[in-house]
This record gives C-alpha cells, sequence and structure tokens, in this order.
C-alpha cells in the first residue's frame, strides 16, 4: 500500500510493506521477487520517499540489500538491535528483526526511535519525524 501526497511544496510517497511471512526469514525466490518488484517501483518516483513495514526478513539478506540501494535504512544506521516486544516468542537473531524503515537521501530524520516500552503487540513502534 502507498500513499502520494504534497506537504509544504514536497511531494512524498510513502509505502507501507507487509512481507511475505513465513520462518526462516531468509531470501529464497518468492523474496527476492518481491524485493525486486518493490525496487522497481521506487524507481519510477522521482520525489522523496520512505518505505516503511514489517518486512519479515533477516538484515543479512540480499533482499534486504535490494531496498537499500539509493536509501538510508534507519533500522541499520540508528543502530536498532530489535522492532519486537517482549510479547514476541521469538529471541534468536531471526526474530528480534521484521520491521525497517527506509527513507531517501533527500529527507531529512530529525529523529527515529523504536521504544521498548510500548507492549502492545508482538511488533514494537517505529516513529520517524522527518522534514
Amino acid at each position: 500500500m502507498h500513499a502520494s501526497f504534497s506537504f509544504k511544496d514536497r511531494e512524498y510517497t510513502i509505502l507501507n510493506i507487509h512481507g511475505i511471512s513465513f520462518w526462516p526469514k531468509i531470501d529464497g525466490p518468492e523474496r527476492i521477487k518481491q524485493s525486486e518488484i518493490i525496487s522497481d517501483f521506487l524507481k519510477n518516483i522521482n520525489h522523496s520517499k520512505i518505505v516503511c513495514g514489517d518486512l519479515n526478513l533477516q538484515s543479512n539478506t540480499k533482499s534486504l540489500d535490494m531496498l537499500r540501494v539509493g536509501m538510508q535504512d534507519l533500522i541499520k544506521d540508528f543502530g536498532i538491535t530489535t522492532t519486537r516486544s517482549s510479547l514476541h516468542p521469538f529471541n534468536d537473531e531471526e526474530g528480534r528483526l521484521s520491521d525497517y524503515v527506509f527513507v531517501s537521501p533527500d529527507i531529512e530524520v530529525e529523529d527515529f526511535k523504536v521504544p521498548q516500552e510500548a507492549k502492545v503487540s508482538d511488533h514494537l513502534p517505529l516513529i520517524l519525524n522527518f522534514s
């Protein structure tokens, strides 16, 4: 799902994704194809972009590397080690990260955080302030 809009004389597109959900969260033909489709979609957008959501991918996958091209990975750059609350049953490397936020280089990130105390789901909220 995506939304495109104007704000203060600037165009934005925000793409929210719920990625293919099965274990393990590693590369496979379906996930590579999913990342190709997303990457192709982003290549056709010539303004500010934000991609976020539960991608169901480990951070070391080629599928995720494909989405990093031309984008800033806020989970990586801000040193976020988990996007899962204590309600999530898995506590290994595969289970700790599932949600990601990528922004195009023209977006100035003012703040990004994943508050650990918000335990209303097995996913933690991702809070991005930008201009």
